[in-house]
């Protein structure tokens, strides 16, 4: 049986990527799909599945990024250190995070310094309190 974990990672990369890296707008499944290349139906699929996270919201049939979300957070803290790991200062880092969130606070700063494993343990121990959350609720439903 998959872990919660492994289930949320089942998503396309490429969607992820694009709501990470478009936290401004709301966009229909056909932009999203259009720009992901990937089928409508495939999209609407993942973003049902990226909705149950909480990673996304959605209004009048548009998605958007769900900036308060903890699992977006973490998202957003592993991709801008995977890209200071590979090519990206310190600098282009936090004008990213202050795109999306309008400054850069000291959480930020100290989460940078915990490193990439630790966003890792973070999202998936976020996961599993989801997990156990829903299956708590569909107990009580059990129950009712």
């Amino acid at each position: 049986m998959k872990s919660e974990f492994q289930k949320f990672f089942e998503c396309p990369i490429e969607l992820i990527d694009f709501f990470l890296d478009n936290t401004e707008y709301s966009y229909t499944v056909e932009e999203i799909a259009k720009e992901i290349k990937l089928n409508k139906i495939e999209v609407k699929k993942w973003l049902n599945h990226l909705l149950k996270y909480g990673v996304i919201s959605l209004k009048n049939r548009k998605y958007k990024t769900n900036k308060e979300s903890p699992i977006f957070r973490i998202l957003l803290e592993l991709d801008i250190k995977i890209c200071e790991s590979n090519v990206c200062s310190i600098e282009e880092s936090v004008k990213v995070l202050e795109k999306s969130f309008g400054y850069f606070d000291d959480g930020w700063r100290e989460g940078w310094k915990r490193g990439y494993l630790s966003c890792l343990k973070d999202l998936k121990e976020i996961l599993n309190l989801l997990s156990e959350k829903k299956i708590k609720e569909s107990e009580k439903e059990v129950i009712q």
